[in-house]
């Protein structure tokens, strides 16, 4: 059992290697060239938003927005919460795939809506404002996986299977051994 978890901690990070590389090469890219790094990340957010909401749509025939607003509802603790009368697909696999999707695509909404500020800003964007959607795109990439294990972690607390519950114990440690990487070693 032991080194089963062990052997799934290894390939959850090595399958991470090349994305982590991605993140590391595009902070050094970004001190040197902030407004090209900058149009990067805006074309990167973009393409996944726009793939996720076809994806999104195709498999479940519903628009993101919509779907968002029926779903989910802001609590006094400024949170979102599943509502409890959503309309939920019966399948426990669909299920978790809708839920996380639009968690995801929310996530992609909040990065997107900043780079817009950004590039709105009066007088223009500049300098500043390029590394700042730089700064960001980073902490979008590094925030990604770990916010996808809390939403599937809350997803799995709604709605319990064991095998789910294994799978999410390797990879947040897998996620928390590549965000270790990702501050300590600097290629």
């Amino acid at each position: 059992m032991q080194e089963e978890f062990i052997r799934g901690v290894r390939e959850l990070h090595k399958a991470t290697r090349p994305h982590v590389d991605y993140v590391k090469d595009f902070e050094r890219r970004a001190e040197n060239d902030p407004k090209g790094c900058a149009e990067e990340a805006l074309r990167e957010i973009m393409t996944g938003a726009a793939k996720l909401r076809r994806a999104f749509r195709e498999a479940f025939d519903v628009g993101f927005e919509q779907a968002f607003e029926d779903t989910f509802y802001v609590t006094s603790d400024k949170r979102y919460a599943v509502r409890e009368n959503a309309t939920l697909p019966d399948h426990p696999v669909a299920r978790e795939f809708f839920l996380l999707w639009l968690y995801w695509l929310h996530f992609h909404r909040l990065t997107l809506g900043f780079f817009l500020r950004c590039l709105r800003a009066s007088g223009g964007p500049h300098e500043g404002h390029a590394r700042s959607m730089c700064a960001c795109f980073v902490r979008h990439q590094h925030a990604s996986w770990f916010a996808y294990l809390m939403v599937a972690d809350d997803i799995a607390e709604q709605f319990p299977e064991q095998s789910v519950k294994q799978a999410l114990v390797e990879q947040f440690t897998a996620y928390f051994v590549v965000h270790t990487s990702l501050h300590t070693n600097k290629r």
